[in-house]
C-alpha cells in the first residue's frame, strides 16, 4: 500500500507488482509469413488458424474436437499417428546381423547378439 495524495486528501491506493496485474501467461505471437498447412502439431495449427490454444480446444464439444481435428487432417496432410501403419518390408535380418557382426559385437553361441536387448 502507497499513500497517494487525492485532491483535498490522502489516500491508501495498493500498489501491485506487474506480475499480479499483468496477463496471467505468456503471450505467443504471430510471425510474419506463417503458414497453417505446414503446422506440425495441432496445437501450433489452431494457434496460426484460429488463434486458440490447445486447452481452449479441449474445452470444446467432443463433436466440435472431431471437426477441428478433421479439418486439422485435411490442412495439414497428417494423418492420426494411431492410425499409421510402419512398413516393415525393407527390414532384413541377415543385414542387420552382418552389420552388427561387422562392429563388434558379440554373439551367444546360438547366435543372438549379446548386451543389446535381444534376451540377455
Amino acid at each position: 500500500m502507497s499513500r497517494v495524495h487525492s485532491d483535498q486528501k490522502f489516500v491508501n491506493m495498493p500498489k501491485r507488482d506487474s506480475s499480479v496485474t499483468g496477463p496471467s501467461k505468456m503471450v505467443r505471437i504471430h510471425c510474419e509469413g506463417e503458414d497453417y498447412h505446414k503446422a506440425g502439431t495441432l496445437s501450433s495449427w489452431l494457434f496460426m488458424k484460429y488463434d486458440m490454444s490447445y486447452k481452449t480446444y479441449s474445452r470444446k464439444s467432443k463433436n466440435r474436437r472431431a471437426e477441428l481435428r478433421k479439418e486439422y487432417m485435411q490442412d495439414t496432410g497428417n494423418r492420426d499417428p494411431r492410425n499409421i501403419a510402419l512398413p516393415n518390408d525393407d527390414f532384413d535380418e541377415t543385414d542387420a546381423m552382418a552389420l552388427l557382426a561387422e562392429i563388434g559385437v558379440p554373439f551367444s553361441p546360438d547366435g543372438t547378439p549379446i548386451g543389446i536387448g535381444w534376451d540377455d
